[in-house]
């Protein structure tokens, strides 16, 4: 599930597919790094949508098995961090 905070979506949740109708590409898929060992953003958010005027996708939560991504405007992400 996506949930958007700020902006022109402010307040929505979306299913992937919802959000890949809205969305300008999808995050990088790293698995191949995991894989090598490496370390990397976590596997949930391979492959997301991407939406103009908000940040990346994050991690929120897991929810009965669902997994929460969230996406900020870069106000909203200002504000949280201080």
């Amino acid at each position: 599930m996506h949930e958007f905070v700020g902006g022109e979506y402010n307040g929505k949740i979306m299913t992937k597919a919802e959000g890949e109708t809205i969305s300008h590409g999808l995050t990088e898929d790293l698995t191949h790094i995991r894989q090598e060992g490496g370390t990397c953003h976590r596997k949930e958010l391979d492959n997301q949508p991407l939406v103009n005027g908000y940040l990346s996708p994050m991690f929120s939560h897991i929810d009965y098995g669902l997994v929460y991504l969230r996406y900020e405007t870069q106000e909203v992400y200002n504000i949280m961090s201080n």
